[in-house]
């Protein structure tokens, strides 16, 4: 049986409903940065670049190899990002600097697509001879490529490569090159995923240069760097 209640006692008042949560300083930072985008063009986004950014010049090599950036699940599977990366390994092939081109690119476990394998599909459409290319399809990540890339230049017996990627991945990913003792050197491919003044297309350039000072941390946590 429950206790008795004394005489003049209180029961304690109810803890005072919780206040909802304000969300405008989210929406106030949000609104900034849209308004930075559209006064400073792509102005930040470079500031933002130029530190993750390095060009080596093009000397010869026994083979170009091109780093994916995912798959999408309509149209030809590759983000722009994709597409000008591999038009890049293409011409630098045509123009003499390397005879062979590795793809490299695993699964995207957001499309169930290999990457190297839609990057394969794309360079042929643009009239790359296949023969030219090899696709290494197990890589999830930077490292991965550049680990499982130098494995393929092994079993080949190639000792130099042109790696092509977005100029805000070159230094991230030619040190994970170099870290594994690979002799390459960073050409860059075409970025801007949409051409200004689309502000929707700067906002995207932006979180994506943001985005590679994360992938910087989350791969020094992982002993990479």
């Amino acid at each position: 049986m429950g206790q008795p209640v004394r005489a003049g006692y209180q029961a304690p008042e109810p803890p005072p409903p919780l206040k909802p949560r304000k969300r405008w300083p989210w929406l106030f930072a949000g609104l900034v940065a849209v308004f930075v985008m559209v006064a400073t063009g792509d102005g930040v986004t470079k500031v933002l670049m130029a530190p993750l950014t390095i060009h080596e010049s093009i000397q010869p090599a026994d083979v170009i190899i091109v780093l994916g950036s995912g798959t999408k699940k309509n149209g030809d599977h590759l983000p722009g990002q994709a597409r000008d990366r591999v038009l890049r390994g293409i011409q630098l092939i045509q123009s003499g600097s390397a005879p062979m081109m590795i793809l490299s690119g695993g699964l995207d476990t957001q499309t169930k697509l290999v990457e190297s394998e839609q990057m394969l599909h794309y360079a042929e459409a643009q009239g790359a001879d296949p023969g030219t290319i090899v696709t290494e399809t197990r890589s999830r990540d930077t490292y991965e490529n550049a680990k499982f890339s130098l494995a393929i230049m092994a079993q080949h017996g190639w000792q130099s490569a042109l790696v092509v990627t977005s100029p805000y991945h070159t230094r991230r990913a030619c040190y994970l090159f170099h870290q594994l003792n690979g002799n390459v050197r960073c050409v860059i491919a075409p970025f801007w995923l949409a051409s200004p003044p689309t502000v929707t297309g700067r906002l995207e350039n932006f979180v994506t240069v943001v985005r590679e000072y994360g992938a910087w941390v989350f791969d020094g946590l992982k002993g990479y760097l």
